[in-house]
């Protein structure tokens, strides 16, 4: 096989997350090896032009990248799937993500929340949830924190999972809120993480959680 038949048979392997994305952009990304011998490697393109690659080792756990995008336009993160998974990716602007949340390019199928029609039921845009831990108003809106863990369905690493609603029944998902450390999450073994905090000021009253209307 030449080179030039090497190269189209890379790219046509490869898998593409699109989005369009705007001025300012902060985009999250969590990303394995699916062998200890080959890196992860992922290309992100903005209108088209390669802007960076970054690469991960890790093969046990997924690792949290984050990437600022100053110019607005189509966003392209490439991988191949023979050497790279991700778990999650998702995009917000600092300026509006009170207002807008943000916007998920991709759930693995193995985070993916199960269909609950018809339910008022709390559910996070990907991976599993616990209690939670931090319920309250702040500026008019109730801000909801959760345990959480992003890249599976049971319990593992604690990170805190973020929402905020005006009504209590429909959630603009915000972007994780609380990460376990580095060295905590060089593994998926449930060594520990975010579990219980005070991140507000006391002014900051609580609010009760109701799960649905009276019929």
């Amino acid at each position: 096989m030449s080179t030039l038949e090497q190269k189209t048979a890379d790219e046509t392997r490869l898998r593409k997350l699109r989005g369009t994305v705007p001025v300012n952009a902060v985009l999250h990304v969590w990303l394995k090896a699916v062998h200890p011998h080959a890196p992860a490697e992922l290309r992100l393109s903005l209108n088209e032009r390669v802007f960076g690659d970054v690469y991960v080792q890790n093969s046990e756990e997924y690792e949290f990248r984050m990437f600022f995008v100053p110019h607005g336009g189509e966003l392209e993160c490439a991988y191949d799937p023979e050497t790279t998974t991700i778990s999650v990716a998702y995009w917000f602007t600092d300026a509006k993500v009170l207002e807008e949340g943000i916007t998920v390019l991709r759930t693995h199928a193995a985070n993916a929340p199960a269909p609950a029609p018809g339910s008022y039921h709390f559910r996070p845009p990907f991976g599993w949830m616990n209690d939670p831990n931090g319920f309250g108003r702040f500026n008019g809106s109730t801000h909801l924190f959760y345990q959480h863990y992003s890249h599976g369905l049971t319990w593992n690493t604690m990170h805190w999972g973020h929402a905020i609603s005006e009504d209590y029944l429909h959630w603009r998902h915000l972007p994780i809120f609380l990460f376990p450390s580095e060295e905590l999450t060089a593994k998926p073994d449930k060594r520990g993480g975010a579990f219980r905090a005070r991140p507000f000021h006391s002014k900051i009253r609580p609010a009760c959680a109701c799960s649905s209307p009276k019929a």
